[in-house]
């Protein structure tokens, strides 16, 4: 390989780097006899790295120059949730060094610990905090407004953020339970104020997409699974109604994936140039565990994913072109979700329990409606 570099150059190039080691051009060299082999192996050789380090040289600036040509020319934006640590620290990361998006905000209640990502992170791309408290709908119209005020279009949103399994039942100021808002209802407002930034950011050839992290935990049985949505609070003190850690984490869910269904649909019938997807990033390592009451089998956290591998379905739905909508997502792929799908643990009666299901269009209308009133939109999508 080596051997065949210096033919790659011109015959000026030649005699140029033979000048640049001190050594007579070829046409010279031709002409002196040289008293020693060595000395000739020895000029060979600086000739031959010479040739290299050029060529890499030249190279490097052709991907350099690419990579910079094509993060000018997209030079898309996006905002996710909960990029701080784990799937959304490392779904910006991937983002960040893609060449497709020249700005991204990282949106979260911790300011310290999510600039101190954006610092970990050490992007070329322009990162931004953006202050967003889950638990406060008022915070959410805030964030919304402080993006709608950077007159920025938006490519992509990653509702990414959650809590899950909190032992006690928690309520917002807002006075829904924790994980319901957190999860779920914060992201459907967050998404229905952020509407006009995605739709005008959006093509035909190249929609903006909203991707929604949900959990194959939607499959858990929950009243929402069977089509009950006056018990999205979970209140009563007994019964199926009750507040169960596992019963609203999987819930809420359930939320998003019925959410996204509803979402896709409206989008299509209006013809807004916007697609909407949800994805099971699968068992991955990360803080969304520091609620359980006892850390995760061993022998289950030996199989979970990093949260590089837990963002690769986000990162591959943020980057590819894609038309598909209204899809729910595992591994890269699509797949079926509770009512069609199969449940992750088949033994474990609580899961995929006959007649839920995720599928159930009056629901989703129902869901829908219930959300926008909760939240208080006049007119949402």
């Amino acid at each position: 390989m080596l051997a065949s570099v210096p033919s790659l150059l011109t015959t000026c190039q030649r005699s140029a780097l033979f000048a640049q080691q001190g050594l007579p051009p070829p046409s010279t060299r031709c002409r002196v006899k040289m008293s020693c082999k060595v000395e000739e192996d020895q000029a060979l050789r600086i000739l031959r790295r010479s040739a290299v380090a050029f060529c890499a040289a030249s190279i490097g600036r052709k991907v350099a120059s690419a990579k910079t040509a094509k993060t000018s020319e997209s030079g898309k934006t996006a905002l996710i949730t909960g990029a701080s640590t784990g799937i959304g620290k490392a779904t910006a990361a991937e983002l960040a060094q893609s060449g497709q998006y020249s700005r991204i905000f990282l949106a979260g209640h911790n300011e310290a610990k999510t600039r101190q990502a954006m610092k970990d992170l050490r992007a070329e791309v322009q990162l931004d905090y953006l202050p967003l408290e889950l638990a406060s709908l008022e915070s959410v119209r805030q964030a919304a407004k402080t993006f709608q005020d950077s007159q920025l279009p938006l490519h992509t949103l990653i509702c990414n953020a959650a809590v899950m399994a909190i032992p006690e039942r928690q309520t917002t100021k807002d006075g829904f339970e924790l994980q319901f808002e957190v999860n779920y209802l914060s992201h459907f407002l967050l998404v229905n104020l952020l509407i006009p930034q995605l739709a005008s950011a959006g093509t035909k050839e190249d929609p903006a997409r909203i991707i929604s992290v949900s959990s194959s935990a939607h499959f858990v049985r929950s009243p929402l699974a069977f089509g009950d949505t006056d018990a999205l609070n979970l209140e009563d003190s007994s019964g199926p109604r009750a507040y169960y850690p596992w019963t609203a984490y999987g819930q809420s869910k359930l939320a998003q994936v019925i959410f996204t269904y509803e979402l896709a649909r409206r989008l299509a019938e209006r013809q807004l140039p916007v697609v909407a997807n949800v994805l099971d990033p699968g068992i991955v390592d990360t803080e969304l565990q520091r609620y359980l009451p006892t850390p995760a089998p061993t022998a289950v956290m030996r199989f979970a994913k990093s949260p590089k591998q837990g963002a690769e379905t986000s990162v591959m739905l943020a980057l590819e072109k894609t038309k598909t909508s209204g899809g729910y997502w595992v591994d890269g792929k699509k797949a079926e979700s509770l009512g069609r799908g199969p449940p992750p643990l088949p033994f474990n009666k609580e899961l995929g329990v006959e007649g839920s299901t995720s599928y159930d269009t009056k629901t989703w209308a129902s869901l829908w409606r219930q959300s926008a009133e909760l939240v208080g939109i006049q007119t949402p999508i």
